[in-house]
């Protein structure tokens, strides 16, 4: 187990597993190399959409920083499977996997570029 760096934690990443129930079992970060994070995810009674918040990464804690101007920190863990492991601040564990392709149902993917791209119907933008 190691900690991730900024480098490494660019691109789009699938939820595989967490320590209690989740709300979606497709939903997606994606970390833009601008400090844009997207949040993809199915709303109850809505179409799946993004959601943005602002990140930044230093040493082993992803903070997010939320419209209000509140932070929060992440302390994030490289595994040997090759998921990163997220504690939330209800040390809650949560384990996502970089996806190397977009999954058929997602609506954006972060490539090698580290640019966020939207899904068109016939295809990616």
């Amino acid at each position: 187990m190691s900690a991730p760096t900024i480098s490494s934690l660019v691109g789009s990443w699938l939820f595989v597993r967490a320590s209690v129930a989740r709300s979606s079992d497709t939903m997606i970060y994606h970390f833009d190399s601008q400090g844009g994070n997207y949040w993809e995810l199915d709303w109850p009674d809505s179409a799946r959409d993004l959601t943005f918040i602002r990140y930044s990464f230093a040493g082993t804690a992803l903070t997010l920083h939320y419209k209000s101007g509140s932070t929060r920190n992440f302390p994030l863990l490289q595994e040997c499977d090759g998921t990163v492991r997220i504690t939330s601040y209800e040390n809650k564990l949560w384990w996502m996997r970089r996806l190397r392709h977009p999954l058929p149902y997602s609506i954006a993917f972060i490539g090698d570029d580290g640019l966020l791209k939207r899904s068109l119907t016939a295809g990616f933008e």
